[in-house]
This record gives structure tokens, C-alpha cells and sequence, in this order.
């Protein structure tokens, strides 16, 4: 039931996130009357993807309207992005689970979700902490073909 309610407040923060996130603008002085363009904020997701801050990226990415003429690129992006974050974010779980660190690996995993939404990895792994004994140890899986996502670059 904790993980649960966990999981349903996660999903809450993320609606509320993306509602207030779209109701703020970021301004910029660079002619466009005040307002990033789609270009602007995908370039700012493309520098911080390739600096391997994905959770920054995704939100930049996120600004971008769907109608934008390149949004396929910046949905690839998005893709991929969503899928390091989450490589990461169980990696850093795992590491907490190695040194005994339960409480911390499950806020991790659901402050994670705030970020990914709906994620099955990440929901899977916070069942099985949940599920798990004190004094058990855990191994947490990694997406399918994870080992790729950390090393593909996409060239532009």
C-alpha cells in the first residue's frame, strides 16, 4: 500500500509539474519578443544530452511544441534521453541498494517518476524494493539493450 500511494502521488507531481511547467515561459532577449523558440530549447536539450544531464534535458525538450517542424528529431531525442535518465536513476538505486541504503534508493526511484512519468523500469524496481526482505539483496534490472543507450551518440 506505501508503494502505492507512493506511486499515485508521483503521478500527481507530474500532471501538476507539466501544467505549471507549460503556464511558465522562459523569456529570452534574443529578438524573439521575449519568448524561446522550439529551435532555442531544442538546441538547449541537445547541449545538455551530450553533457549527459538528461533530466535538463528533457525539460528543455519538453517546451517544445509538437507542431514545431523538427519535432521528430527532438521526440528521437526525447526517446533517448528518457532512456538514459532512467539507466541512470537505476544505476545510482542500485549503488544505494549495494550499500544498504533502501529508504534512499525508493526516493530516488520516485522522485525519478516525477521526471519520466510513467515508467515501467523504474515502477518494476520499486516493487521489488518493496517487496524485498531487510536483508535481502537486491539486484535491479536494466532496460533491454541499456548497455547501448549509454555509448550511442546521434549525430546532427
Amino acid at each position: 500500500l506505501v508503494i502505492a500511494g507512493l506511486l499515485g502521488l508521483v503521478g500527481f507531481g507530474f500532471i501538476s509539474g507539466i501544467h505549471y511547467q507549460t503556464m511558465l515561459s522562459s523569456s529570452d532577449a534574443g529578438g524573439t519578443g521575449g519568448r524561446k523558440t522550439d529551435e532555442m530549447y531544442f538546441q538547449e536539450g541537445r547541449s545538455f544530452q551530450l553533457d549527459g544531464d538528461y533530466k535538463e534535458a528533457l525539460d528543455k525538450y519538453s517546451m517544445i511544441d509538437e507542431s514545431w517542424e523538427s519535432y521528430d528529431e527532438a521526440e528521437k531525442n526525447i526517446e533517448e534521453c528518457r532512456i538514459n535518465y532512467s539507466v541512470d536513476m537505476l544505476t545510482q538505486a542500485q549503488e544505494l541498494l549495494d550499500h544498504k541504503q533502501k529508504e534512499d534508493a525508493l526516493e530516488l526511484l520516485c522522485e525519478s517518476l516525477q521526471v519520466l512519468g510513467d515508467n515501467d523500469d523504474i515502477k518494476n524496481a520499486i516493487k521489488k524494493i518493496g517487496m524485498s526482505g531487510d536483508n535481502k539483496k537486491i539486484e535491479l534490472d536494466l532496460p533491454e539493450g541499456a548497455e547501448n543507450y549509454k555509448t550511442q551518440q546521434t549525430s546532427y
